[in-house]
């Protein structure tokens, strides 16, 4: 068998104490170590709870942003094809898709025209959508048509999760740009009076 050596280097202090110092020696104790991981298992379970209360936050959000991207899928396809288009709106299934414009009319069956699709992800609903006269639906299929130019009537979407949070998809009138904001908007006078 080998014999380890350690090597020692010897100290002596002003108190007249010796300390001998090994080149082996050195490292963490076991509570030390220890100490550190229950330290970091009580940060991360802060960090997890707060993770947890933001998910569903974040879901709606990213729900909205997709809701907004058809619209904005819709003005490019209405631009691409130069012709009209219509979003249409299934309160009932919380789906959303693009068709020609001339497919709108076909109330039993548009999705068979349609070029897009998306669908709600599960505890999403759309809410309701209120257009610039005012008028609003809540209940079965509602499209917004887009002119082969790009534009299309101002609208805000409301989408729902879970009962709790709401927020907000806006079509503004002039620029027909796509906005988003949490909660419940209602539109604001000159949207609503098309100004």
């Amino acid at each position: 068998m080998k014999r380890q050596i350690l090597l020692r280097r010897v100290e002596r202090r002003d108190s007249g104490a010796v300390v001998c110092h090994s080149a082996t020696a050195g490292g963490f104790t076991l509570i030390e170590i220890m100490a550190v991981v229950v330290i970091i298992a009580i940060f991360a379970t802060i960090a997890v709870m707060n993770i947890d209360s933001l998910l569903p936050t974040y879901e709606l959000r990213q729900t909205a942003r997709r809701v907004g991207n058809i619209i904005q899928r819709a003005k490019s396809y209405a631009r691409h094809q130069a012709r009209d288009m219509a979003i249409m709106y299934d309160f009932e299934n919380n789906v959303c898709w693009i068709v020609p414009a001339e497919a709108e009319f076909d109330q039993l069956e548009p999705r068979k025209y349609a070029l897009e699709t998306y669908r709600l992800p599960e505890g999403m609903k759309f809410d309701k959508i209120v257009f610039a006269d005012d008028s609003s639906a809540e209940t079965d299929i509602r499209s917004v048509r887009v002119t082969s130019g790009g534009l299309l009537i101002p609208h805000y979407i409301h989408i729902e999760s879970g009962g709790e949070r709401r927020y907000t998809v806006m079509v503004r009138m002039m620029a027909g740009t796509v906005e988003y904001s949490g909660g419940y908007v209602r539109p604001e006078c000159d949207y609503a009076l098309g100004e």
